[in-house]
Parts: structure tokens; sequence; C-alpha cells
């Protein structure tokens, strides 16, 4: 995954850089794959917990649709 590489090197300038890409990451997740798949599923999860860490952190993120 390539936002892993960018934040293990640091390339990302903000917060909202990172949460804007890894929410991307959730989203194409659950376009490419049916409800029924693990991997949408498993997006779903880790859309919400994503939101509710970076809540509990006090990060300005949006949250998950």
């Amino acid at each position: 995954m390539r936002f892993l590489a960018r934040l293990r090197e640091g390339r990302y300038g903000s917060v909202p850089d990172f949460s804007a890409e890894l929410r991307r990451v959730f989203s194409n997740a659950l376009s490419f794959f049916p409800p029924e798949h693990p991997t949408y599923k498993a997006a779903r999860r880790l859309r919400r917990a994503f939101a509710d860490t970076a809540r509990e952190l006090g990060l300005q993120v949006p949250p998950p649709p």
C-alpha cells in the first residue's frame, strides 16, 4: 500500500493529508467489493475504528458516512 510507505517515510504534511489518503483506501474497498465480501466488511470496521480513534485523540477528521 502506497500510503504505508509514505507514512514510514514521513511524507504526509499533516494529519488531514494522511486521513484523506486513508479514507480514500476505505472508499475504494467499499466501491470495489460487494457488501458480503470480507474486504468490504473489514474496510467498514477499519473506517469506523479510525474515526473513533481520531476523535478520541482530538484530531479533526470527518466522521464516516
